[in-house]
């Protein structure tokens, strides 16, 4: 080594001139592998910093030259062994810092979960718009997701942009595949952005135009589905019970003539009886909501055999004596009649034996039915029966509770008896004919509690019409009717 200033050679590693003692000025020697280094990486920051940087700007790729380092006319070439560690060190660690940052560029800029964590902490900070901005990009890395149209539609509805969001949440779901729940939330989303508008008929579409069972059932109380027919169009030999049921709860207006159903029309809220002759029924159902369905049409042809009509007798008129009244039919099946005005059905009184006809005004409607169910004509009997006798019925009753309070069993007329708390009660069933022994009143006893409760007792009394004699009345192992005399 050279000194500079007298000229006398030195030994390495000296930094005072043994002569002249002039200080030396170590100059490292130009490295231009490191240079490279870290124009390269400045020159990657730079970029992820501004994209629109040009790749060509000189100021990126403006490298430091050797004269930068070694002036005009130095005589210094070494650098020391400690020296160049500590140099290569600095450097590494300025690399090491210049990758860390730009590790964490890219994470923020390139990482889904980082972009998804920011928009949720800014919606919880009601930030919905920069939330928007983090989700764009979120969805740029990762455009399959669901999640993320999901909480875009929630922002824009938070915004006050609810058509905006339900046009996000209908455009995915249509569009993209997902598992069920996934698609249960989204229809939950739009349906509550559809109903908070009222456009439950929107809603209706969007469910029949997804197609999906689970969806569909999960929402079906928007839906108007076609009601459903508990039989199929076509030819039957029976009478059938048709039944109409809907999806939901609504209303079911059907027409028998052919007429498109109207909410005038007949509205179902029974099975519909199908007689024999040809039928053609419309239903249409309406949901809660106002929302109509598609008109469902079947047709029917019931062809089977009316039965005829019963024979009864006596006939309609005022009797004074007592009287059978008797019912027989040719056909096979089974004769049903009411006494209280309605039309008879299979739920009717069932005519098995004649009938005592009754005191006072009785109106009969018998039918037959057949065992294909088929009805025949209504047959129509009145008969006024008022029995020629000085014993009415209340002097009967009273006749039963006087011959009872001579036993001691009653205390009173009222039916307070010695026996029981509350009281008894008698009542008129029939007027029967007990044989060789003539026509009795037949009268059934109860107990009525103190809460008003009426319990059969099973004592039966019998008061003769005519002489108003009171007895109990009993019936032996055949059957047969008795009378034990209540007046000893």
């Amino acid at each position: 080594m050279i000194c500079p200033r007298c000229g006398y050679e030195m030994k390495e590693e000296h930094l005072y001139c043994e002569r002249c003692g002039a200080e030396i000025q170590i100059v490292p020697d130009f490295e231009p592998e490191i240079q490279n280094s870290i124009e390269e990486t400045l020159s990657t920051v730079a970029w992820e910093i501004n994209p629109d940087l040009s790749e060509n700007s000189s100021d990126l790729k403006k490298k430091p030259q050797e004269e930068d380092f070694l002036k005009e006319g130095s005589v210094f070439r070494g650098i020391t062994s400690r020296k160049r560690i500590l140099i290569t060190t600095l450097t590494s660690v300025l690399m090491a810092l210049v990758i860390i940052l730009l590790a964490g560029l890219v994470y923020q800029n390139y990482s889904v979960n980082y972009q998804i964590r920011e928009a949720e902490e800014r919606m919880e900070k009601a930030q919905y718009e920069n939330a928007l901005t983090c989700l764009v990009k979120a969805e740029k890395l990762q455009p399959e997701d669901t999640g993320i149209p999901y909480m875009q539609a929630q922002c824009y509805y938070e915004l006050g942009e609810a058509d905006r969001a339900a046009e996000i949440l209908e455009n995915v779901v249509f569009k993209r595949s997902m598992d069920e729940e996934r698609k249960i939330q989204y229809f939950d989303f739009i349906i509550t952005i559809l109903a908070g508008q009222q456009n439950y008929e929107r809603i209706n579409e969007l469910l029949m135009e997804s197609g999906d069972t689970a969806v569909q059932t999960q929402f079906q109380h928007y839906m108007a589905m076609k009601p459903e027919f508990g039989y199929s169009t076509g030819n039957y030999e029976k009478v059938i019970s048709l039944k109409i049921t809907a999806n939901t709860t609504g209303t079911i207006y059907y027409t028998t003539d052919g007429s498109e159903p109207q909410e005038h029309s007949l509205v179902y809220t029974a099975p519909i009886q199908l007689e024999p002759g040809e039928h053609r029924i419309k239903a249409v159902f309406v949901n809660d909501y106002g929302i109509r369905s598609e008109t469902v049409e079947n047709y029917y042809l019931i062809d089977v055999a009316i039965p005829e009509k019963p024979e009864v007798t006596p006939s309609s008129g005022d009797y004074q004596l007592p009287t059978l009244i008797e019912v027989i039919t040719a056909e096979e099946g089974n004769i049903y009649y009411t006494t209280d005005g309605s039309e008879p059905d299979e739920n009717s009184l069932l005519y098995t034996e004649p009938i005592d006809m009754p005191l006072g005004r009785t109106n009969y409607r018998f039918a037959v039915i057949s065992e294909e169910g088929v009805m025949s004509e209504v047959v129509y009997r009145s008969y006024d029966f008022e029995l020629q006798t000085q014993v009415t019925v209340k002097a009967a009753i009273d006749r039963v509770k006087k011959a009872l309070m001579d036993q001691h069993i009653l205390k009173d007329m009222q039916g307070n008896s010695f026996e029981i708390e509350g009281r008894y009660v008698y009542e008129y069933e029939t007027l029967v004919e007990i044989p060789n022994l003539g026509y009795y009143y037949k009268l059934s006893e109860s107990i009525v509690d103190s809460a008003g409760k009426q319990t059969q007792t099973g004592r039966l009394y019998a008061v003769e019409v005519y002489s108003g004699t009171p007895n109990r009345l009993v019936y032996d192992e055949n059957g047969q009717m008795g009378i034990i005399p209540l007046n000893k």
